[in-house]
């Protein structure tokens, strides 16, 4: 008897012991999962009821998404202003670029249409800029709205314009004599005139590609903030927003005679201004404007927002 109690009490212990070496593989498992995970940007958290709920980071876009309800739920996005040091740097560099471009254009660049969009989009990145060292993302999105559309529609335009009805700003120079024959030729004639005319929308856009989630939020916000039947006068509104500062332009500083642009098109211009606005809405504003729903609370450089199901937003890509 006493042998078979001791037989009976090591099978006991042998199972008690691979049950505990499985339990122990399992939750080995479930660690390394859960590492994986979290090292992909998933990773369970739990609120003050002690529920858990998933959240996605993704650290490209500077976002967290949480999933409080499942996957089939809502979404809340908490989102952070994009605020490398590579980043302001460059967008510095590039302020600077514009002010010497309008410093080597001399003290009459404001004559020329060339002159004009370099003005504009200095301006304009100046402001932008400053907003984004201030922490102020909401002033920042209220500014972009507006001004990036009017900005974006000016340079195309006036680039079209230029090189459709005008003459190159160079050229004007040489017919002036303000430059001698032998630094410029034919040669430099195009392609500097060609960086002049074509660099600011190319910025423009460049801006657009590298901060599209921003743009899309700040348009999403003021969108929101609008009755639906006041929101197609403020398209266009934005669509006819470049017409603004060409009417300054032409009326108060266009002399005329010896400019590049003496006398704009109308039709050409409102045709290319709306057209360049409206690409520029459609992929960089609107794109994302059916997955999010809702007001965003802006907090700093900081913004929430709430995004339609991964299900429902799914189905909209297909």
């Amino acid at each position: 008897r006493g042998a078979g109690r001791t037989r009976a009490s090591r099978c006991a212990a042998r199972r008690g012991a691979m049950g505990k070496k499985r339990v122990s593989q399992r939750e080995r498992r479930a660690g390394r999962a859960e590492r994986s995970a979290g090292a992909r940007g998933w990773g369970p958290e739990e609120d003050d009821g002690g529920r858990r709920f998933m959240s996605f980071m993704n650290r490209q876009a500077r976002s967290v998404d949480h999933f409080p309800f499942g996957l089939s739920g809502p979404t809340l996005r908490i989102q952070t202003r994009h605020r490398d040091p590579a980043r302001m740097l460059g967008h510095g560099i590039w302020c600077f670029m514009c002010f010497v471009a309008l410093v080597l254009m001399g003290p009459d660049c404001y004559l020329y249409a060339t002159g004009w969009t370099w003005i504009v989009h200095g301006l304009v990145s100046v402001i932008l800029l400053a907003l984004q060292m201030a922490r102020q993302a909401s002033l920042e999105a209220w500014a972009a709205f507006w001004l990036l559309p009017m900005a974006h529609g000016l340079h195309w335009a006036l680039a079209v314009q230029v090189c459709a009805r005008g003459t190159y700003q160079l050229a004007v120079f040489d017919r002036m004599e303000g430059i001698a024959e032998e630094d410029i030729t034919s040669d430099t004639l195009f392609p500097l005139s060609f960086f002049a005319l074509f660099l600011p929308p190319l910025a423009t856009l460049a801006y657009a590609v590298r901060d599209h989630h921003f743009l899309a939020v700040s348009f999403y916000d003021l969108h929101s903030d609008l009755l639906p039947e006041h929101r197609w006068p403020v398209y266009l509104c934005l669509l006819c927003s470049p017409a603004l500062p060409l009417a300054v332009w032409h009326y108060f500083l266009n002399p005329r005679a010896y400019t590049d642009l003496p006398t704009p098109w109308v039709p050409l211009f409102g045709a290319t201004a709306a057209t360049a606005n409206a690409i520029f809405l459609r992929f960089f504003c609107y794109s994302e404007l059916n997955a999010l729903f809702g007001e965003v609370k802006w907090y700093g450089d900081q913004w929430v927002v709430w995004l339609m199901p991964v299900p429902q937003r799914m189905s909209s890509w297909i």
